[in-house]
Formats: C-alpha cells, structure tokens, sequence
C-alpha cells in the first residue's frame, strides 16, 4: 500500500468513464447516433429572396415627431 501512495504522487485518479461525454448535450451521444432525424429547412428559391417576411402597419402614425 506504501508503494501505491508513493508512485502516484498526483494524487488519486478519476475512474475512466467509457461514455464521459458534455453536459451540455441535450441527448444520448448513442440515441443521437442510432435514430435517424428529418431536418427540414427553408431556403429560398433564387439568390437574395427572403425566407420568410413580416407583416408591418404602415398605416399607424409615429409616437414622437420629429
């Protein structure tokens, strides 16, 4: 036991974790790998066309005058 604390002068060791992944992952590493996903984007059909456009009131006045 003497030599165990004597060769390890770091201190004691993590236990290797096979699967130690981020905590940060919102799933399984292993579930996103198996399940296959449909990905659905909108691209718009020619170069500079917006994907999508909002609404706006021309119509109301501006608070403040200027």
């Amino acid at each position: 036991m003497w030599r165990e604390a004597t060769t390890n002068m770091r201190g004691p060791r993590k236990p290797k974790r096979p699967d130690a992944y981020s905590e940060g992952e919102d799933e399984a590493p292993k579930l996103i790998e198996t399940e296959m996903a449909d990905v659905e984007r909108e691209l718009p059909e020619t170069g500079n066309e917006p994907v999508e456009q909002l609404e706006t009131d021309e119509t109301e006045s501006p608070i403040f005058e200027e």
